[in-house]
């Protein structure tokens, strides 16, 4: 009975650790693919232009179908999350959150944004709905992982300053002037969080080899 139990965990950190590689890939690739389509996109500027604009007219289809890829990566790393990091509640809470925010990103990709941020269809205001229900997501995300790893200090830290850049970038981007740009570099910085936290349960679920 112990040898069974013993393989079943191995069995279950190796699906967690393949699992964790859509954590791992999908923000990268996200942020890869709309820098790219900001210099590739005729008329669009993304020092202005927020990411979802890249959705609406020519080549929108990219940014769209970069919305339904990384919302599907998202829900895939929350399972893992769940299965690697669920012993507590508030690492549960996390990994439901992580997966709520991987809807509101296959939804933002399905209703397409308005141009200037002016809600003037049913569809953008869908797409400003999910899109509030996403970074909010991930915001507590962050927290409740901070609590989740609250014995590594480090980690903690960096999780609530990661969540709490959401806010006070929505708070201030009018004020900073050049939405997109700053757009863009908290997405980046928040992305990058949810790369780490892949990482680390990456590694944690990677099986350790026993001496015979």
């Amino acid at each position: 009975m112990a040898t069974n139990v013993v393989v079943d965990r191995r069995r279950f950190s190796r699906e967690t650790r393949r699992l964790a590689l859509a954590g791992i890939l999908g923000p990268p690739a996200f942020v890869i693919v709309f820098l790219v389509l900001g210099f590739i996109k005729p008329g669009y500027d993304p020092v202005v232009r927020f990411v979802s604009e890249g959705s609406i007219g020519e080549l929108g289809w990219i940014q769209i179908v970069n919305f339904l890829v990384f919302g599907a990566t998202l829900l895939v790393f929350s399972l893992a999350l769940w299965q690697g990091f669920g012993a507590r509640l508030s690492g549960r809470i996390g990994s439901v959150l992580i997966g709520i925010v991987g809807v509101g990103a296959v939804a933002a990709g399905v209703f397409v944004a308005d141009p200037d941020s002016q809600i003037v269809t049913t569809h953008g205001a869908l797409h400003e709905a999910v899109s509030l229900m996403a970074f909010l997501g991930l915001a507590l995300a962050c927290f409740f992982f901070a609590r989740r790893f609250w014995n590594d200090v480090r980690f903690a830290v960096y999780s609530i300053a990661t969540g709490a850049l959401i806010p006070v970038t929505f708070l201030s981007i009018d004020a900073i002037g050049k939405p997109g740009l700053v757009q863009r570099v908290m997405i980046i910085v928040v992305w990058t969080w949810l790369t780490i936290l892949a990482l680390r349960l990456w590694r944690a679920s990677t099986p350790q080899r026993t001496v015979p």
